[in-house]
């Protein structure tokens, strides 16, 4: 499967900073290929991502597996994933579980980029 994804660059010292940003928009795009595909990336040193949620309308139990999966892989590298964009309902529902915080949930992506820097 294919996904969305930009590339942004940060100027931070010692080094400047690649961020993926993957836009997703179905549960089903964020299957376990996505997790495959982003255990990929971060063994080859791509360790900040934002996920934008702007077009995901629902969060069922699959996808919120998916993104601990994803969060887990990221951290195990030392790496950085942030949520951004997320609709009002599964914001209140990742409050709810307590999954605030282990997630960084920003309101729009550019808060997300920016807080890289």
């Amino acid at each position: 499967m294919w996904y969305p994804i930009r590339k942004h660059s940060i100027s931070k010292q010692p080094k400047n900073l690649e961020i993926l940003i993957v836009d997703l928009s179905t549960p089903e795009q964020t299957s376990s290929d996505l997790v495959d595909y982003i255990q990929e990336q971060v063994q080859k040193g791509h360790l900040y991502w934002v996920l934008n949620c702007q077009k995901l309308t629902r969060l069922d139990e699959e996808l919120l597996a998916n993104l601990l999966a994803i969060l887990k892989i990221i951290y195990e590298y030392e790496g950085t994933l942030k949520l951004c964009c997320l609709e009002t309902d599964i914001l209140h529902m990742l409050h709810s579980l307590k999954l605030d915080i282990l997630f960084t949930l920003d309101s729009t992506e550019q808060k997300s980029l920016k807080s890289f820097s």
